[in-house]
């Protein structure tokens, strides 16, 4: 079981097949991550976790651990298990998003969610939008979101990065690794539909 949860080419290859057309991945590039950024940003509003705590030594004294951060660390966590050198490599890039957030929010002054929800949901609506758009008008299919929506949103974020890193440095977790995730995409795609679910007889007994 957990060896099928952290199958990185098993679940690189579903989200390939839904993520084809050039513009709607380069719009997915575009917007995976700031999504990640404004999620966690939300999560600094959350109530922190109750009764633990950890030694701050900068202001030496017990200070309550914030939600984001247990979060952020098992997401980038899975990441790593997936793939040690580019999940740890994404692992710091999601803590270095969630002390950013921190840090801009504490600078805009942004100290409630009274003060943030407006902005976080503009964000939100923007960059969600604007990823359903490049599926219904240049991917043609409908997003991974729907068939799978905890895969989808959870490993989005590292598919994301995994692909800049191959495109970029020719980077690949083991030897032929995007030949194998090619040739699965290829065999989901040619995957023949199910059948149709045939009503019930509405005369039937029940």
């Amino acid at each position: 079981m957990a060896r099928r949860v952290l199958d990185l080419e098993r679940h690189y290859a579903f989200y390939a097949a839904y993520h084809s057309n050039p513009v709607n991945v380069l719009v997915h590039a575009v917007c995976v991550w700031p999504i990640l950024f404004t999620a966690l940003l939300a999560l600094r509003f959350a109530p922190p976790l109750p009764l633990l705590r950890f030694y701050c030594p900068l202001c030496r004294q017990y200070l309550p651990i914030p939600l984001g951060l247990p979060v952020v660390c098992a997401l980038g966590l899975f990441y790593a298990l997936m793939d040690k050198r580019a999940g740890m490599a994404a692992a710091a890039l999601c803590v270095a998003c969630w002390a950013a957030g921190n840090f801009l929010a504490s600078a805009a002054g942004l100290w409630s969610l009274e003060d943030a929800w407006r902005p976080l949901l503009a964000a939100q609506v923007v960059l969600w939008s604007a990823q359903f758009l490049g599926h219904a008008l240049f991917e043609k299919r409908r997003p991974a979101l729907v068939d799978s929506p905890v895969q989808a949103l959870l490993t989005a974020p590292f598919f994301i990065f995994l692909e800049g890193l191959h495109k970029v440095f020719g980077y690949e977790p083991t030897p032929g690794f995007h030949k194998r995730v090619q040739a699965r995409v290829e065999a989901l795609r040619n995957a023949p539909a199910p059948p149709p679910v045939k009503e019930e007889n509405a005369d039937k007994a029940s």
